[in-house]
C-alpha cells in the first residue's frame, strides 16, 4: 500500500474523507464538531455532533461522526444507532461501506455477533475495501475468533479481490502467456500477455520485426458487465473498443483511429482454438455495420 493510500484509507476510516459536499463550505458549528473530532476531544465532539444531528437531522455525515465520537466513549450502543442513521442516508458506495464497518465494530464492542456479521457483510457487498482492517482491527476480534468468520473472510477475499476469485475475470485467461504471432503459417510478431493487479487487469505486449509495437490493456467492466479494450501502437494508433463473450470467442466491438484514416469502425473476434492456439479475426466496416471486411486473421501459437 502506498503511502497515499495509506493516508486515504485512515481519513475514510474517521469518516473524515469522500464524503460528499455541498456548494456551501461548512459552516462554523460543523468546523468546530470536526477541529473537536481530530483533536480527539470525544465528550466535547458528541456533544457537537448530537447537536448537529438534531438541527440537521438529514446529514450523514453528522450521523457518522457522531458515532465515532460515542464509540470512541465506549458508548457503543449509542454509536451503533448512529453509525445506523449514518448507513441509511449515505447513497450506496464508500461512505456507507464505511459507516456498516463502523457499525459492526460497535455491535462487536457490545459483543452482539449476529449484528456485527451482518454489518460487515453488508460493508463488503458495499465496496468496503480494507481487508487489513478486517483481519487486524482490535475491535473485531470477537468476530476473529468465531468460527463463522471464515465465511466473512471468503466473501472479503472475493468482495475485495474479485479478480482472483470471480470466473468473469477469468473469461480472457487464455490469452496469457508468450505467444508467436502467425498470419498463414509464418509468424510475423511476438507477444507477451500477463495478470495484473490481481487478476483485474490483461496487459499485451505486442512487437513486430519491423520495429512496430503495441501495448493492449483488456479488463472487466463489472458495472456494464463489459469487457474493456484499449490499445496503443508506436504509430499512434488506437483502438478502443467493448466486448462480450458469446460462446467460446470473445466479441470486442468499437473504433480504430489512425493520424491519416481517422474514425474507422472494427469488431475483434477472439476465439481459442486449443490450449495453445488462439485465433484473432479484427474486421472493419465503412458503411456503418452493413458488410465486414477482414483486415487480418491471425493465430497466436503459444511459444514453447
Amino acid at each position: 500500500m502506498n503511502p497515499m493510500t495509506s493516508i486515504l484509507s485512515a481519513l475514510f476510516l474517521l469518516g473524515l474523507a469522500g464524503a460528499p459536499r455541498t456548494a456551501q463550505s461548512p459552516g462554523p458549528r460543523e468546523q468546530a464538531a470536526e477541529a473537536l473530532l481530530l483533536e480527539g476531544k470525544w465528550s466535547e465532539a458528541a456533544a457537537a455532533y448530537d447537536a448537529l444531528t438534531k438541527s440537521s437531522p438529514g446529514s450523514a455525515q453528522a450521523w457518522m461522526r457522531l458515532g465515532i465520537a460515542r464509540h470512541e466513549l465506549g458508548e457503543f450502543a449509542r454509536a451503533i444507532e448512529a453509525f445506523g442513521q449514518a448507513e441509511q442516508l449515505f447513497p450506496p458506495g464508500p461512505m456507507r461501506a464505511g459507516a456498516s464497518f463502523r457499525r459492526s465494530r460497535a455491535h462487536a464492542r457490545a459483543n452482539e455477533l449476529v449484528p456485527a456479521f451482518e454489518a460487515l457483510d453488508r460493508a463488503l457487498k458495499c465496496g468496503f475495501e480494507n481487508l487489513q482492517a478486517i483481519q487486524g482491527d482490535p475491535d473485531l476480534a470477537a468476530l476473529r475468533a468465531d468460527p463463522r468468520f471464515a465465511d466473512t473472510l471468503a466473501l472479503a477475499e472475493r468482495e475485495i479481490r474479485p479478480g482472483l476469485h470471480l470466473p468473469e475475470y477469468a473469461e480472457l485467461s487464455f490469452l496469457i502467456g508468450e505467444w508467436d504471432v502467425t498470419m498463414h503459417g509464418k509468424t510475423i510478431a511476438t507477444s507477451q500477455v500477463r495478470s495484473e493487479q490481481d487478476g483485474c487487469l490483461l496487459v499485451e505486449d505486442y512487437a513486430q520485426p519491423d520495429g512496430s509495437t503495441a501495448r493492449t490493456f483488456l479488463y472487466y467492466d463489472a458495472p456494464s458487465s463489459k469487457w474493456r479494450r484499449a490499445n496503443v501502437s508506436n504509430t499512434a494508433a488506437v483502438t478502443e473498443g467493448s466486448g462480450t463473450r458469446t460462446g467460446d470467442s470473445m466479441r470486442f466491438e468499437g473504433e480504430w483511429r489512425t493520424r491519416h484514416a481517422g474514425v474507422t469502425k472494427f469488431r475483434e473476434t477472439l476465439t481459442p482454438i486449443d490450449a495453445d492456439h488462439v485465433r484473432q479475426l479484427f474486421e472493419t466496416t465503412s458503411d456503418g455495420g452493413a458488410t465486414w471486411s477482414v483486415t487480418y486473421d491471425l493465430v497466436y501459437a503459444r511459444r514453447k
